[in-house]
Formats: C-alpha cells, structure tokens, sequence
C-alpha cells in the first residue's frame, strides 16, 4: 500500500503538486485508531470516573495526594500509561489521562497540537495538575499548551521522547509517503495557514523558554521515530533541565527500570 501511495505522490508532483499538498495535509492529521486489547479495556474501565469533555474521553482515579496528569502520543491512548497509574494509586495520588482528540474513545478525525490544546483548555485549568506527563507529538502538545493556551504551570512536567521542531515531523512525513519539493513547500504553507502559525516558531525549545515548571526529559539514544537529537537541542537550549538517557528502548520508552525512574522524578 504504501508504495502505492508513494507512486501517486511521485505522479503528482509533476502534474498537480497543489492536489499532493491537498491529500498529503489530508493524510497527515488522520491518525489510525487502534483495535482496544482486552488487558486495556480492563484497565481503563478500572478509573473512578471517566466522563466525556469537550469531546476527549477522560478518566479518573481518585486519590488524596498531588494530581498528575498524562497525555500519550500518536496513534495511542490513555492505556499506554497502565503501570504509572497502578505504581501512583498504591501511593494515593490524584490521576487523570485523556484520550486525545483523534484517538482512543475520543471524538474527530483530525490532530493537532493547536486543536488538542484547545480542546484541553478547559479541563486542565479546572484539575490544576502538579504534575503532567506527555509522550512524543503528546510531549509537544503540552509544551504548546503551557505556552500558548493555558496560565496554569504545573510543579514538574516530564516529557518522554519530545519532538522539538515540527518542520521535522512533516518532512519526516514526506519522506515517508515521497512528498516532492513543491509539494511540501505548498503543505507546509497550508499547515501555517490552516493553523494561523509560522512552524519555525513554535519548536518546543521555544515553547519550554515560557514555562517555569521543573523539566525532566528522557529520550533514547536509538530513537528511530524522534531521533534523540531532538532532546538535545531541547537541553542546549535550556540547561536546567533534568535529562535522561537511555539506550536500546526505542521511541515507546516502555522498561520497568525507566518507569520506576520515572515515578521516582513523579514522586520526590
């Protein structure tokens, strides 16, 4: 299929580069839901409450210490976060995850860190979480959202595996699916204008100059989805950040040892 795909975009950049830019902005905003895995299913239907905002699915666990709150990446949901809620109910704290707009049991078809933010909004300055969590184009989102959205600053903010620039994600994207120069010339300047934003201003080393929270970033050095340059540049550009490395996890992060760091970075 995508070789298909490729072989159109190759067409079409010769004869209608304007209608590649069309499809590919079409494409590019559509994650793909994932089928629910009945573990997960468990999971999610053992939150407290799990009420529909804004048309993002919500949930819950109630507890009486500090509020945390956790946002996955793409194409995810809010079960990806199973071993964190289980580590922090047995410590009593206060928990919320959102499924995405897009993605998992929220409503739309089409994702982005603006749309998010705003659809999150509401809810966040509500909760005031002490704590908020993001993985990936998640990561993002929440550094857009302290910086461009919300007054709220939470105590700690920890981001796994961030992309740092946008331009590169929609080049990666082109790459992916052969996006020809005018193309992507024509996509990016539709992104911006569909988005009301210049994308080389809006980097998440720019973003985070904004917030005064306490940053923790952890990344892969074999990041194959993000490279772990993006982190880099994120803590040359402010280095007072905590940053943790680590080796042979991949973009998804997913090791017990990493995890117990991480509530650790969460809890003390």
């Amino acid at each position: 299929m995508l070789k298909v795909i490729q072989s159109i975009f190759r067409v079409l950049e010769k004869i209608f580069p304007w209608l590649a830019a069309r499809i590919a902005f079409y494409i590019f905003y559509r994650p793909r839901r994932k089928k629910y895995l009945d573990f997960q299913e468990g999971f999610l239907s053992s939150a407290d409450h799990s009420p529909k905002k804004n048309g993002l699915q919500w949930y819950h666990w109630t507890g009486k210490g500090k509020t945390v709150f956790f946002l996955h990446g793409w194409e995810s949901n809010s079960s990806r976060w199973i071993h964190y809620v289980k580590a922090l109910r047995k410590l009593d704290y206060n928990i919320y995850a959102v499924d995405a707009v897009a993605h998992g049991k929220s409503d739309g078809n089409r994702f982005a860190a603006n749309i998010s933010s705003e659809l999150l909004k509401d809810q966040i300055d509500k909760i005031k979480p002490d704590i908020m969590v993001g993985h990936s184009v998640g990561a993002y989102t929440l550094g857009y959202l302290l910086s461009k959205v919300s007054s709220h600053r939470p105590e700690k903010l920890v981001l796994l595996a961030p992309n740092n620039s946008m331009l590169f994600i929609i080049h990666q994207f082109g790459d992916m699916i052969n996006l020809g120069k005018k193309s992507r010339e024509l996509l990016v300047r539709r992104i911006e204008k569909k988005s009301d934003v210049i994308l080389a201003d809006i980097s998440t080393e720019d973003l985070l100059q904004s917030v005064s929270s306490e940053i923790t970033l952890v990344h892969d050095i074999d990041d194959e989805i993000l490279p772990f340059t993006h982190s880099q540049e994120i803590t040359r550009a402010i280095p007072s950040i905590h940053f943790i490395q680590t080796k042979g996890l991949g973009h998804k992060l997913k090791e017990k040892e990493l995890e117990k760091k991480i509530i650790d970075v969460i809890t003390n």
